[in-house]
């Protein structure tokens, strides 16, 4: 398989929050998923949105620490919508709300196969993604 991903299907914002996300403790359980992950792997159509993953036991995710972190990384952070964690959290992290980009943190069923580090990226793999499409 091919261990470059395709970023030019993603914008540089995107790209730059993704990686800042991805450096962060706060998301170390989480890895990218969804049409995002697979674009960056396929280069097939450009992708808008960031789409986080994770098979922590549910309940596990601190996800007071990562509002906390996203609020002191970004100018714009906006929950507003989205106030109950449920089966995950919705934001929209950026410089400002006409320059933000949708992030979407969730649990899910036990990954099955690891997590593919490729260019400072966690992603699930392309065959979990497309079982996940199904």
């Amino acid at each position: 398989m091919n261990k470059k991903l395709y970023t030019d299907v993603v914008t540089p914002q995107l790209l730059r929050i993704l990686k800042t996300l991805m450096e962060s403790h706060a998301f170390d359980n989480f890895r990218l998923v969804g049409g995002t992950a697979l674009s960056l792997y396929r280069g097939h159509r450009v992708s808008v949105d960031i789409d986080l993953f994770t098979d922590a036991l549910y309940g596990s995710i601190d996800f007071e620490a990562i509002d906390h972190f996203l609020r002191i990384t970004y100018p714009y952070v906006d929950t507003s919508s989205y106030s109950i964690v449920g089966m995950g959290k919705h934001y929209y992290i950026g410089g400002d709300k006409n320059d933000c980009i949708k992030l979407d943190l969730c649990y899910t069923d036990d990954f099955i196969q690891d997590i593919q580090w490729i260019d400072g990226i966690r992603l699930a793999t392309l065959e979990e993604i497309i079982a996940m499409k199904i």
